[in-house]
């Protein structure tokens, strides 16, 4: 996992939060609703950063093991 998908990660993470906060969601259909809204942006952001980096952001790699071979 590279940086780039940690941050992607995170941020989703930190997205479905608000938007649940914002949407007051407590059943399934709602919480589901909400999941695909931060989907979609989540994918457009990826797409936009692929875009603009020229290469795919996703790694099939470890994050520890991508560590240890920058260093």
């Amino acid at each position: 996992m590279t940086n780039l998908e940690l941050a992607l990660t995170n941020l989703s993470e930190a997205t479905i939060v608000e938007i649940h906060k914002k949407n007051s969601s407590s059943t399934i259909d709602e919480l589901k609703r909400d999941i695909n809204i931060v989907g979609e942006v989540i994918k457009s952001t990826k797409k936009d950063i692929e875009n603009k980096l020229g290469k795919e952001i996703i790694s099939n790699e470890n994050h520890i093991n991508l560590t240890i071979h920058d260093k």
